[in-house]
């Protein structure tokens, strides 16, 4: 089963923008992080080929002023691998990228 189908559309899963509770398209959102113009960021962290997660981040303007932000839209981390610190990990790539990038906050 791919990630997308281990958990349940709600607070955790991405569902579609209709606000229905039905799951997004896989083709759709594979589309939107890995296409020829991708809309996020997505980090996917491994061990040993097994996929412990995921984080995905987009960058928005204007923020306060006319500064520039980072936003996590989802984060996610399989059951299996909770309370490991992935998650710790995924949100200090997020900073690092927001700081790289010189966005004044996180949202």
């Amino acid at each position: 089963m791919g990630l997308l189908g281990q958990f349940p559309c709600g607070r955790e899963a991405p569902c579609s923008a209709r606000g229905t509770n039905a799951p997004a398209d896989p083709e759709q959102i594979r589309a939107a992080l890995f296409g020829p113009q991708p809309v996020a960021t997505t980090l996917i962290p491994r061990d040993s080929g097994d996929v412990l997660g995921f984080a995905s981040y987009s960058f928005l303007w204007p923020a306060a002023g006319a500064d520039t932000s980072i936003f996590l839209k989802e984060l996610y981390v399989r059951e299996a691998h909770r309370r490991k610190g992935v998650a710790g990990q995924l949100m200090d790539a997020v900073r690092d990228a927001g700081r790289t990038a010189g966005c004044s906050r996180l949202e």
